[in-house]
């Protein structure tokens, strides 16, 4: 078995989705992430999970200066 990750930046050539399965796996939800968190560290704080959440999905929103795994320098 071989597992291919994609960032969604090209896509998958026809002759690799005529011989593969193709899985999509959504990015978990607030929800899923604090349950998440909840199992790994038992301890936290509410406050702290939220201030890290809410970081956290603001940073994901943002744009990339450049495509992810680029070397081109600006």
């Amino acid at each position: 078995m071989v597992i291919i990750t994609s960032n969604n930046e090209k896509e998958l050539p026809d002759a690799f989705l005529r011989r593969g399965f193709l899985h999509f796996i959504r990015f978990p939800d607030d929800a899923t992430l604090r349950a998440i968190v909840a199992v790994r560290f038992p301890g936290i704080k509410p406050a702290l999970l939220t201030q890290a959440l809410t970081q956290f999905f603001a940073l994901r929103e943002t744009p990339a200066p450049c495509c992810p795994g680029c070397t081109a320098r600006s």
